[in-house]
This record gives structure tokens, sequence and C-alpha cells, in this order.
């Protein structure tokens, strides 16, 4: 038997984000080519990071959770930012 490997037939990465709106907590689900560098920054209203994760991509779907279930995260209107490489892209985030 062989190693099951990954296929990414393009450069072009495919970012979802859901649910959005939410009461907190959102996925960010990605495929990306294999030892990409992810990193994900979640942005309130006036610009502040409160929160950022980092990961590597493996060439498979992916998922990143992001928690801002606490009481902490007013509710309202976050930018999340992600960066994979030179490709960017963002999101606009609804805690209700």
């Amino acid at each position: 038997y062989s190693l099951i490997r990954p296929v990414v037939f393009d450069d072009e990465i495919k970012w979802q984000i859901n649910p959005n709106p939410s009461a907190g907590k959102f996925n960010l689900t990605y495929q990306a080519n294999d030892g990409l560098d992810i990193t994900v920054k979640v942005f309130d209203v006036n610009g502040k990071t409160v929160k950022l994760y980092r990961s590597v991509a493996t060439g498979f779907v992916q998922k990143i959770n992001i928690d801002l279930d606490e009481p902490k995260y007013a509710s309202g209107l976050y930018l999340l930012e992600v960066a994979a490489g030179e490709k960017q892209q963002s999101f606009k985030l609804i805690k209700q």
C-alpha cells in the first residue's frame, strides 16, 4: 500500500467561514498546499487583535475553530484576516 497524498490542482485557496452570524463559535475551513504557513487574526471594531491562530497546511481540507463565545467578546462585528504565504483574505464575522 502507498501513502495517501493530497492533490491541490491550482494555487487558489478556497476559504469558507461558517456559521456566520453565530453566537460566538465560527469554523474556518480551507485547503492549501502542504507546508504553507497559515496565520489567522481576529480584530474587534477598534482594530485591536483579539485572537491569533497559526497553523501549517497539510494539503488536505483543514478546519480552525474560532471561539468568540466568552463574555469578554461583545456582540457585534469582527474582522477575520487570513494569510497563507502571499495570499490574504478578509471576512466579516457577526457575533450575535
